[in-house]
């Protein structure tokens, strides 16, 4: 699993959130993104500047690198993952190399606006790439009739999308 954070927070965020997800079986890093947020270095963002996305999908292709060159990993069993603003950047990275990620996974982060660059259709298309997207209906950030455009641009990209909506204020 290559978690994303959210904005505010920091790479050591999975260690709080994949826990609740498997006690085992599972081999998870938390990626740091690109921009500090904070003087003591503590709290970082995502941004969606070219140079922004170039250096989170660089540090998520070193960790993924780095992991199987230490542990036995299943190539085909890569999942990326992110809370929020790290959920909209796990979308766009899963989009930028369907190949290497099984599934992407996004809790209340929106579908990212993709610059037609940035994805290949018809390798995406037929990877059919599965995606889960979790919403919290309660959410200041939720907007229904964004989620319908969010899943119909996502259905053109001819991804697998499942979406999961819960009555409270948090999608974790």
């Amino acid at each position: 699993i290559v978690w994303l954070h959210s904005d505010g927070f920091n790479e050591n965020q999975v260690n709080h959130v994949i826990p609740h997800i498997s006690t085992r079986n599972y081999l998870a890093t938390g990626i740091r993104a690109p921009r500090a947020n904070d003087a003591s270095g503590h709290r970082f963002g995502w941004g969606d500047s070219e140079a922004a996305l170039e250096s989170a999908e660089q540090s998520i292709l070193t960790a993924i690198d780095r992991a199987a060159s230490q542990f036995s990993l299943h190539a085909e069993r890569i999942l990326i993952a992110g809370y929020q603003d790290g959920g909209t950047t796990a979308l766009r990275m899963a989009m930028r190399h369907p190949e290497l990620f099984a599934a992407a996974v996004s809790l209340g982060g929106g579908f990212p606006a993709l610059r037609t660059s940035e994805i290949d259709m018809e390798r995406l298309g037929s990877r059919r790439l599965p995606m889960l997207w979790q919403r919290s209906i309660h959410s200041p950030a939720y907007c229904e009739h964004q989620l319908i455009d969010d899943a119909e641009l996502a259905m053109a990209a001819k991804v697998r999308l499942e979406i999961r909506q819960y009555r409270n204020e948090d999608e974790m």
